[in-house]
């Protein structure tokens, strides 16, 4: 069972206790003797009934027009209290507390109806502000990825402006390499996740921008296990890493960028480092492209992704970014 849902069930279940503490209080205050086992079914029957029909909810949560939710409004209450009534018809003989009496089924659903418009109405604009804030991250996300292109696009030609002058053959070459890494990130098409094997490939690319603009001056390695390929992470999360990496982790005696990217899964979640050679993190700040990415891990994982930047063992730098993996 995943996290969210057993989160969910917990919820639900306190809720069921909560209720048969409240109705059997209820007896109490009034000088009475309820049946607390008789009061415990029904409340958790009535209240696992609503953790059934969930599905139902959520969809309804998805309709704009008043016919439709009205019409699923009704649906959910007639099978909320068929659910009741079998449940309790079941569950009572077998826990010891005889036979069932619901009443009469026309008053007993005209009864149920107003608990049920609260329940399911509850229920749907809960559903309803989780999906509209999900939508808001996922944009914002995207958002965040279409940045992070132009700047890389940037760069790039003013690299190519400044080689056209020196060295035409090599400018033309850079344009080129260039144009594939953009044809495969047009194809991206805001996709919220790509599989892991796309995103390397997608490095791959952005590297042979890189090579043909410094030549033997860079050197990139990449280390990552067969098995987690087929993952699925955020598009263009490393290539923002090695451009910063570039940019800041120049070798200060030989003037090259000496880049090694590990990704590695650790208790089910993804680990990335993007190490450099450079001085250091010393006024080098995170940079635009780290706080880019970790700006798009924090809308899509919240409190279950980390990054930042750290000083390597040896010299240089480290930017690291863990989330869950999927």
């Amino acid at each position: 069972m995943s996290g969210g849902r057993a989160r969910l069930l917990l919820l639900f279940t306190a809720i069921a206790w909560l209720e048969t503490m409240y109705h059997y209080l209820d007896y109490s205050s009034r000088g009475r003797q309820g049946n607390f086992w008789e009061i415990a079914i029904e409340q958790n029957s009535g209240v696992y009934g609503v953790l059934v029909l969930l599905p139902l909810i959520y969809w309804v949560a998805a309709k704009r027009r008043w016919y439709e939710y009205a019409g699923c409004l009704v649906m959910f209450s007639i099978l909320h209290t068929s659910w009741n009534w079998a449940t309790r018809a079941i569950a009572f003989p077998l826990l010891g507390q005889g036979s069932y009496d619901y009443g009469a089924m026309p008053i007993r659903s005209a009864m149920e109806f107003p608990i049920d418009v609260i329940a399911m109405s509850i229920g749907a604009m809960l559903r309803y502000q989780y999906l509209k804030q999900r939508d808001l991250d996922l944009a914002r996300v995207a958002l965040l990825t279409r940045q992070l292109q132009p700047h890389f696009l940037f760069n790039s030609l003013n690299t190519i402006s400044a080689l056209m002058y020196e060295n035409v053959a090599k400018a033309d070459k850079v344009l080129g390499r260039l144009c594939e890494f953009l044809r495969a990130t047009i194809d991206l098409r805001d996709a919220g996740s790509i599989a892991l094997s796309e995103e390397l490939r997608l490095l791959d690319g952005y590297a042979a921008v890189i090579e043909a603009r410094l030549e033997e001056k860079f050197q990139i390695r990449v280390s990552c296990p067969a098995e987690l390929r087929g993952a699925h992470v955020p598009p263009l999360l490393l290539q923002p890493l090695v451009e910063n990496a570039i940019e800041h982790g120049r070798d200060p005696a030989t003037g090259g960028v000496s880049v090694e990217v590990t990704i590695v899964l650790r208790d089910g979640r993804m680990e990335c480092r993007v190490e450099d050679r450079g001085p250091g993190v010393a006024g080098r700040g995170r940079g635009y492209g780290l706080e880019a990415v970790g700006q798009r891990l924090r809308l899509l994982y919240g409190a279950r992704a980390s990054w930042g930047l750290e000083a390597r063992e040896g010299g240089g730098a480290v930017a690291r970014l863990e989330f869950p993996a999927c």
